[in-house]
């Protein structure tokens, strides 16, 4: 109330309402269902009323009813008078976008934001603007040198890399494992890399794969002699009918202790070489208690012939052991690709195995039987997809709703997002068990797909990597199908430097990112990523890590403000990104003001501060984020740069019914929306609200959400892993 009798025009105006508000703070005592009624019927005056509501004595009543005709007659004048500087001549309905006539079907959520705020300013609090400025998205942190600069390591492109946090030597400091492939014998290699500082890494242990590997090469880590001593193992094509395709490298106990030559190794009892190694996974698929090793491969491209197989150790003696062949299948699939995992789609606790198939979306799945070493076809899939072969490493289990149902995602190398579902027997599995979530640019490849938990909140984010678009690029599940595109949102978080990009057929200038492991990889407590590349560019590095960047501030004043969460962050947990908030944190939503303990990007929230100060947020800058839209008024947030209302997306087009509407000591429309800033703005349908950066558009995949594309891309697309 201080703010609003610093105008003494607004003041006789506001004198009655303030001997009423204290009439009615006396009536609430005596009888509150009262002070409910006078909301209920000055903001929702076209609902029925409750009942069992009642006014009692006449003097009350005729209290009340004075009370609620100088809420709906005077107040927005007596706002609006009271402030230093007139407003533009807009009717009230504009500047507060609630129109005075609700209908049942939108739950008075348009009357709950009117009541809300009048509610707040008889509280005596003011809403206030926030404003944010943010610096860059995940920071670069550490590279390896390229090649232009002197550097060796890694010697090629990477197209293999294990995406999650290891300690194999168990000494406290994380590492990183990845493999190198060319068609070159001398730039095949493996490599352990290890975090000697906080954002720094150096090899500890590699090993070259000449002249074993003529091209293409695989890694994972596993512990087949169940004695707690990880191995490093490796699929590889062999040169030739002299070498093996399974190499194995065993911990001695030691720090960093790897050894100089392998293991052992493995020719699959083929007695042959054969032409190309997929994927390999490690782990106990059967429930023995002991780890198996499952390898896709090609054996001939010329006869289109292929295998999985399933082996384990048949001794704990690496080093002599024979090997067990638990299962293998060379019929199902004529030509297998480069993406291997295991499941449990069914929930049934028998593991499964998902493989792959060439050149068109297509998959098997084999199932243990419940028996030790016993394993069968439980699914060969066929026909979902006219779009073109899955993405190296392109399979990802999640179950980001948490209802405990799995779920398979899976990420084409044209660019397609696809989601299977399952809620019965994975042999029931079909095509139609596959859905479509959105297509990005179809002409530049997708080549990674992972999940981590950044923000810690227990449910698994998606990343994928953008290859040619320089870019990593971030899915959320929000609420809804999971099999509906809407229900989620997706952001670009790191996006090289697109000014120095060269000719096309030409990588000088281009990071390609083809690999990602997120997590805490140096052990700092803060949220990174590493980021390998599939770009032959002599200019660039071929590893790069990256860290939320922690330099943003965000300025909130005294009192209620409307702000939005512009950044990226580890912890989106309210009271840890707004530790002074002294309110809870309001969402607007299908059922009106929602008290939120989790923050989420784009969406706008109420939050109360008892003094004006600066809030430090560890987070990396939104280039671009997705709002879910529902008909009528939406309280969304903004990015991390400060973005043109004509630059504004809908999915479909044309959604916005009104102005965005900002708060600043009364509503005012704005034709910039700022970063840490909410606005309210009205849509005429459900849909998507996309916020896209300037720099984000530069080299951003656009996401064809509208149209689905069905037709054979005619144009293949080199992407290292896949035959031309």
């Amino acid at each position: 109330m201080s703010v609003i009798l610093k105008s003494i025009n607004g003041l006789p105006l506001l004198l009655p309402l303030m001997i009423l508000y204290l009439q009615t703070i006396f009536l609430s005592f005596t009888h509150p269902a009262n002070v409910y009624r006078i909301f209920w019927d000055s903001f929702c005056p076209s609902l029925p009323r409750r009942e069992g509501i009642g006014m009692g004595k006449s003097r009350e009543k005729l209290t009340f009813k004075l009370l609620r005709h100088a809420i709906r007659l005077f107040l927005p004048y007596a706002i609006s008078s009271s402030k230093a500087q007139p407003e533009a001549n807009v009717p009230f309905e504009q500047k507060n976008p609630c129109p005075s006539k609700i209908v049942r079907s939108q739950r008075c959520r348009e009357a709950s934001f009117y009541g809300f705020s009048i509610w707040m300013i008889f509280a005596g609090l003011v809403l206030v603007p926030s404003q944010a400025t943010a610096q860059q998205s995940f920071t670069p942190k550490w590279y390896s040198l390229p090649w232009d600069s002197g550097g060796y390591d890694p010697s090629s492109v990477v197209w293999s890399m294990v995406q999650s946090e290891l300690d194999l030597d168990r000494d406290g400091k994380k590492e990183f494992l990845l493999t190198t492939s060319w068609s070159s014998d001398y730039y095949n290699m493996v490599y352990l890399y290890e975090a000697v500082a906080n954002d720094s890494f150096q090899i500890v242990w590699s090993y070259s794969l000449y002249p074993y590997s003529s091209d293409f090469s695989v890694v994972t880590v596993s512990d087949l002699n169940n004695n707690g001593r990880q191995e490093i193992v490796c699929l590889v094509d062999p040169a030739d009918t002299t070498y093996h395709g399974f190499y194995l490298f065993e911990w001695d106990g030691t720090d960093n202790g790897f050894p100089a030559l392998p293991t052992t190794t493995w020719d699959f009892g083929l007695g042959h070489w054969f032409h190309e190694g997929t994927a390999i996974i490690a782990g106990d698929f059967d429930n023995d208690n002991r780890e198996e090793v499952a390898v896709s491969f090609v054996e001939s491209w010329d006869t289109y012939t292929s295998k999985l197989m399933i082996f384990s150790a048949a001794s704990d003696t690496l080093e002599t052991t024979s090997w067990q062949i638990e299962f293998v299948d060379s019929t199902t699939m004529p030509v297998v690709g480069y993406a291997l995992a295991a499941t449990d789609l069914d929930n049934d606790n028998r593991k499964e195995l998902v493989v792959a198939g060439w050149d068109t979306l297509r998959m098997a799945i084999y199932e243990n039987t419940g028996s030790p070493n016993s394993y069968a076809l439980a699914a060969n899939i066929k026909n979902i997809s006219s779009y073109l072969d899955l993405s190296n490493d392109g399979i990802v289990e999640a179950n980001v709703d948490n209802d405990g149902t799995n779920e398979l995602y899976m990420l084409t190398a044209n660019g397609a997002l696809f989601v299977a579902t399952n809620t019965g027997d994975v042999s029931q599995m079909n095509a139609s068990n596959f859905f479509w979530l959105g297509q990005y640019d179809y002409y530049n490849g997708m080549v990674g797909l992972t999940k981590a938990d950044l923000d810690t909140n227990g449910i698994p984010e998606l990343y994928l990597a953008g290859s040619y678009n320089e870019a990593v690029y971030q899915w959320t599940y929000n609420s809804g199908p999971v099999t509906d595109w809407s229900s989620y949102s997706y952001a670009t978080l790191y996006m090289d430097d697109t000014t120095d990009d060269h000719t096309s057929n030409n990588d000088q200038g281009y990071f390609r990112p083809s690999k990602i492991a997120a997590g805490d990889l140096d052990g700092d407590g803060i949220a990174d990523m590493l980021i390998s590349s599939a770009s032959f560019a002599n200019d660039k590095p071929v590893l790069l890590f990256v860290e939320q960047a922690q330099t943003s501030t965000m300025t909130v004043r005294e009192g209620w403000n409307i702000v939005s969460l512009p950044v990226f962050a580890l912890d989106s947990i309210k009271t840890n990104i707004f530790p002074s908030a002294v309110s809870s944190a309001f969402a607007f939503t299908e059922e009106g003001y929602q008290l939120q303990d989790t923050l989420k990007r784009g969406i706008g929230y109420w939050l109360k501060f008892s003094s004006q100060q600066d809030v430090p947020l560890q987070g990396a800058e939104l280039l671009t984020v997705n709002t879910t839209l529902m008909p009528g008024w939406n309280m969304v947030g903004a990015i991390s740069q400060s973005l043109s209302r004509s630059d504004v997306v809908t999915i479909p087009g044309g959604l916005l019914a009104s102005d965005f509407f900002g708060y600043a000591s009364g509503y005012t429309t704005t034709d910039t929306l700022r970063p840490g800033k909410g606005y309210w703005v009205k849509s005429s349908g459900s849909g998507q609200l996309i916020l896209q950066s300037i720099l984000s558009k530069e080299k951003s995949l656009p996401l064809h959400s509208e149209t689905k594309h069905t037709s054979l891309l005619q144009r293949k697309i080199f992407v290292r892993g896949h035959r031309p």
